[in-house]
């Protein structure tokens, strides 16, 4: 059954250029979880941080300091299973896996968000599950998910050096 306003994707890898549907690849073990039907929409939100320079009279001069980490949000993302019968559960308990800290790391997984020909360095932030359609076991077949992925920092390929002007030291 097809989630008015939604189209089914196609088998895809997250190795191809273009991709159909949502995909989250661990970027830890390279495991991809595929979602079935593509978002209804998709907010990107990003903040930039400028600071007034103190002046003694007028307008103070903003100075750019940084940005914050950009925000992807899905606020309707369908699982449907049925067609088949199955349960969603384990589809729910590998997504939700996605915010438990890795072994070893001490943090959760880095993810790649990719859909059509664009990608996202990311983690899962935020998760928000409303199960809708059950078998007569109380088995869910179909949910709706809100999720919320935050943009990580590139990997600096040599570490940065910094320089304290005011003590003249290395960091």
């Amino acid at each position: 059954m097809q989630i008015p306003g939604t189209t089914p994707a196609a088998p895809s890898s997250p190795a191809t250029s273009t991709i159909i549907a949502l995909v989250l690849v661990n970027l830890h073990d390279g495991e991809s979880y595929l979602f079935n039907f593509f978002p209804e929409k998709i907010e990107l939100t990003g903040r930039a941080n400028w600071k007034a320079q103190e002046v003694v009279r007028r307008t103070k001069p903003l100075f750019y300091a940084n940005r914050e980490p950009q925000s992807l949000s899905f606020p309707s993302v369908w699982l449907d299973n049925t067609a088949n019968g199955e349960s969603l559960t384990p589809e729910l308990v590998q997504l939700l896996a996605l915010q438990e800290v890795t072994k070893g790391q001490g943090t959760p997984p880095p993810l790649l968000a990719r859909w059509g020909d664009s990608s996202f360095r990311c983690v899962l932030e935020d998760v928000q599950i409303v199960q809708q359609y059950f078998t007569k076991e109380g088995n869910p077949l179909r949910a709706e998910l809100s999720l919320t992925l935050l943009e990580l920092q590139d990997e600096p390929a040599a570490p940065v050096e910094r320089k304290n002007e005011e003590a003249n030291i290395l960091f």
